[in-house]
């Protein structure tokens, strides 16, 4: 009996489970921002989307967001310490209607992804035809993960 009952126990614990451990894949977690400023007209000319670490940087950006105005807001502080500034500009459009804003950010194992939304108008709208130049100054908590952009295109129909 004292025989059986070893073989029972060394059997079980011999025996390997037939299930694969996978890693339990975490969710992306949303980051938090704080929009310094945004329009559509700034002197960004190219489609860009930059991450700005020193106050140097900031300011030539910050400039840039009011090179067209005459009364400048003034320049937000921001501690490079433990923030960064994100910019996103969608370039030099040949007319009003077009926008670009960050829908999104969230950390992921590997790095921090940034959502970023251009939209412009679809054939049946009637837009300004003034140059426009969008973009988006954020601020968010520093990581130490890469910061990758994410792009997603709307086009916003107008009535007929």
């Amino acid at each position: 009996m004292r025989v059986l009952l070893l073989s029972a126990i060394l059997f079980l614990i011999s025996c390997k489970s037939n299930e694969a451990t996978t890693p339990v894949e975490t969710a992306p977690k949303s980051i938090s921002f704080n929009q310094l400023n945004a329009g559509t007209n700034g002197r960004f000319e190219a489609n860009e989307y930059q991450v700005i670490s020193n106050e140097q940087e900031f300011k030539k950006v910050w400039d840039l967001a009011f090179a067209n105005f005459m009364d400048k807001e003034p320049f937000p502080s921001v501690s490079f310490e433990t923030q960064l500034v994100l910019l996103v500009a969608m370039g030099e459009r040949n007319s009003g209607g077009y926008n670009i804003s960050i829908k999104s950010i969230d950390e992921t194992k590997t790095n921090v992804v940034v959502t970023v939304e251009e939209s412009k108008p679809g054939s049946t709208c009637i837009t300004t035809t003034v140059m426009a130049y969008p973009y988006q100054i954020v601020t968010i908590d520093k990581s130490k993960k890469e910061v990758t952009f994410k792009k997603t295109e709307k086009v916003i129909e107008c009535e007929k």
